[in-house]
């Protein structure tokens, strides 16, 4: 966030051995190489992302550590609710033995968050972040194109050398997607300006939900 919007996935060598209060891991499944985590909020706020750290241990006794995060989105509706649960699968090349974990990031739907380290809580914000990003240049770009007599192939042009840029700070899928629009309204020429600024305004609005929803504040 699965959301999102996505569960977007991050291995690292090692985590710290701390959780949060607001959500606990309520059980663990484990079916061959794919293990059922089932999450628990146990605060009295609703959830818009949580992130789970894992120990596989694998026959030999070798360990893996690994990460997933969650994250709703603030365009689906949905969170998890207080006193709910999710259930998220997570798979493995290999089948473990046994599965053990921990949540480390909460953040609740008023901006706060708990975190064992701030670059943990970072990882989330800055996926969202960029996402907002990516938007706000979308709806600019096709807002500035419908100044131009050819508005879509400025609109191309503009956002074709923002992607060339790789710059990370910017959700790419998100800037493809807006490339999708533009060559849509190019092969409408009837409605071109008409699609442009519909897509302009809802960019924008989603901007702004994306850019309310990377402002979080770990809490201390």
């Amino acid at each position: 966030m699965r959301h999102l919007f996505a569960t977007l996935l991050f291995c690292f060598s090692s985590y710290a051995s701390f959780a949060v209060s607001g959500a606990s891991i309520q059980t663990i499944t484990l079916d061959q190489k794919t293990a059922s985590i089932t999450v628990l909020n146990t605060s009295d706020r609703d959830i818009t992302g949580y992130t789970v750290a894992l120990t596989a241990t694998f026959e030999g006794g070798r360990e893996r550590r690994s990460e997933y995060t969650t994250d709703y989105g603030p365009l689906t509706g949905k969170v998890l609710r207080a006193h709910q649960t999710a259930t998220e699968p997570y798979q493995w090349q290999e089948a473990p033995l046994t599965v053990d974990g921990k949540v480390i990031v909460v953040i609740y739907n008023n901006g706060t968050a708990e975190a064992d380290t701030k670059e943990t809580l970072n990882q989330i914000v800055s996926v969202r972040a960029a996402i907002a990003k990516a938007l706000r240049f979308s709806a600019d770009t096709l807002n500035a194109a419908l100044s131009y007599p050819k508005p879509s192939e400025y609109a191309r042009v503009r956002l074709q050398a923002i992607v060339a840029e790789k710059d990370k700070s910017f959700n790419q899928s998100y800037l493809q997607g807006t490339l999708s629009v533009v060559e849509d309204a190019s092969k409408n020429t009837q409605h071109e300006r008409d699609i442009l600024q519909a897509n302009a305004a809802r960019f924008d609005k989603e901007a702004t939900a994306f850019q309310a929803y990377a402002n979080v504040r770990r809490l201390p």
